[in-house]
């Protein structure tokens, strides 16, 4: 319900529009081509239109895309026990996820004198630290933390162990600065 949010505040407030949503980390299914491509018309003869251009797209990008992605989603949403396992585990990551960015939240701010309220205040699995290549890269070749190199770290790739690790790693390499 909560996901669907965002769909429903657009039928209300554009008159037409296309959609398009990855379902890839959400199940799990990398490389598959999970997702769903949504659109609405404001009439008739505009939902044929856009439905023409998805047509289009779609056959410009592949002939045929592989299904047992979708099967495999089709078949946890079918049954309640499928689908009640995985939402736990969805709920799981994502309160593990939360911890993880209040963690190092206060990890950082011990640390720095600034406000790194940001993290806490991201979505989903990753979050930019707002740090330069040059951080980056000597958070790599001096401390074996992996990062690209915009800044953007793997919140849930970070287990709870390795928070206060990363922080004194970043304290240390932004001191070289």
């Amino acid at each position: 319900e909560e996901d669907a949010q965002g769909t429903r505040y657009l039928t209300e407030r554009v008159p037409s529009f296309l959609l398009a949503s990855s379902c890839s980390k959400n199940f799990g299914l990398y490389r598959e081509r999970v997702g769903v491509a949504m659109m609405a018309g404001h009439s008739e003869k505009a939902s044929d239109s856009m439905l023409s251009q998805l047509l289009s797209l779609a056959r410009n990008s592949y002939t045929m895309p592989p299904d047992h992605g979708a099967a495999i989603v089709a078949a946890i949403l079918s049954y309640e026990s499928l689908k009640a396992s995985w939402q736990a585990e969805l709920s799981h990551m994502t309160q593990h996820i939360q911890n993880t960015r209040k963690q190092l939240r206060q990890a950082l701010e011990h640390r720095f004198n600034r406000d790194y309220s940001f993290i806490e205040q991201h979505q989903g699995m990753f979050s930019m630290l707002g740090i330069d290549a040059d951080s980056v890269h000597r958070l790599r070749t001096q401390k074996a933390i992996y990062l690209l190199d915009n800044g953007r770290l793997n919140i849930a790739g970070l287990a709870p162990s390795q928070i206060e690790y990363f922080a004194d790693s970043l304290f240390a390499v932004e001191r070289m600065q």
